[in-house]
């Protein structure tokens, strides 16, 4: 038995060592730029993080936990056009270095570097960029044209179908390189940070291409898992059943089921994001109105920030649950953009989804006359 024991001790330890690697990558950049404009973010395999770090002659350390086989950081210099200082970088282990290397400040400045167990996306991808290098030049010229400072006319609907076609045209582009090189790491990386996330293709066609077209390697690892899970929680709709999740109360620790014989408001936002703040009197209006031991409302920040999510809860003095950093709560329900907001009901059902609803004000009008209806 304890032979047993310590097998599944093994099994569980190789698995969390696997699934969970520390990085450490040293980013030193030129003297001749401005690092107040330097933004740095990583995708460690399950969450984005927009990295604050400790600049000390012009070099910064990044440092953390990351599940995927790559780390993948992006640097940027936020008051320059994207498609000027922009880069995406794939890091490994605890001894990477990115050296960049003074260029004319007129062309990408994060171009030109030496490399430490890191590699370059754009040498990596190359044969991607060929391969959408009609549909990209499109893209890009029309962004350049109409979203720069320098255009001085009205964006109308037109421009916007205009652009809507051509986004469109280059991600069907990238979804025909992905559909003819799944086996390459480098389409299921690019499918999972660039393609899941997009609004303007249907979830279903999403989870589709997850399950025909990467291997079996790519759709059971870490990355791939928490991908899945995230696609799917995109395609819930009205009358789709919730997964059985439990989470915690981050002030109480009381433990709170997303099935749970009452009807669960359930709101995804965080202290930064204004129409979050702004519909708050409604959510208030209809806690009050509600409140009985039929209806509960739980609110899952988006907020990176502990000490900020607190602050808000009390400043708007938020008198109902709260989950505080659950991103296996906030994937299974496919969240990106805030404020979110579902309405399950007493049997683990859908009752209500805003983006379903298009119930896009902080009037709330249909989730209230839903709640009218069922309770």
């Amino acid at each position: 038995m304890n032979n047993i024991l310590k097998y599944l001790c093994f099994l569980l330890f190789s698995f969390v060592a696997q699934a969970q690697k520390p990085f450490r990558v040293k980013i030193q950049f030129p003297k001749n730029i401005n690092i107040e404009n330097v933004k740095i973010g990583y995708d460690n395999g399950q969450e984005r993080i927009g990295a604050d770090p400790k600049f000390v002659d012009n070099q910064a350390t990044i440092s953390g936990i990351y599940y995927s086989k790559y780390l993948a950081l992006w640097i940027y210099d936020e008051l320059k056009d994207n498609f000027i200082n922009w880069n995406y970088f794939w890091v490994e282990g605890t001894s990477a270095s990115i050296i960049f290397a003074e260029t004319d400040s007129s062309k990408n400045i994060f171009r030109k570097h030496t490399l430490k167990n890191v590699q370059d996306l754009r040498v990596v991808g190359e044969a991607h960029q060929n391969f959408v290098r009609t549909e990209y030049a499109a893209y890009k010229d029309f962004y350049e044209k109409y979203f720069s400072e320098s255009f001085k006319g009205k964006y109308t609907d037109s421009l916007d179908n205009v652009f809507n076609s051509i986004f469109m045209n280059l991600n069907n582009k990238d979804i025909t390189f992905i559909r003819e090189n799944g086996r390459q790491y480098y389409a299921f990386d690019y499918f999972r940070r660039h393609i899941a996330t997009l609004t303007t293709i249907s979830p279903d066609t999403l989870v589709s291409i997850f399950d025909k077209v990467f291997p079996k390697s790519y759709k059971e690892s870490f990355e791939g898992k928490e991908l899945i899970k995230f696609l799917k929680g995109k395609t819930l709709k009205k009358n789709s059943q919730v997964a059985v999740i439990e989470s915690l109360d981050y002030f109480s620790k009381e433990k709170l089921s997303l099935i749970n014989k009452k009807y669960t408001l359930l709101v995804f936002w965080a202290s930064w994001c204004k129409p979050c703040i702004a519909e708050i009197p409604k959510i208030k209006e209809l806690h009050k109105l509600y409140q009985t031991d039929n209806f509960k409302i739980i609110y899952v920040t988006l907020d990176e920030d502990s000490t900020k999510f607190i602050e808000a809860v009390k400043k708007y003095d938020l008198s109902w649950n709260h989950v505080y950093g659950d991103k296996n709560l906030i994937n299974s329900f496919g969240v990106l953009g805030i404020p979110q907001i579902f309405l399950i009901d007493n049997t683990g059902k859908i009752a209500y989804s805003r983006e379903e609803e298009k119930d896009f004000t902080p009037k709330l009008t249909i989730l209230e006359s839903i709640l009218k209806e069922k309770l």
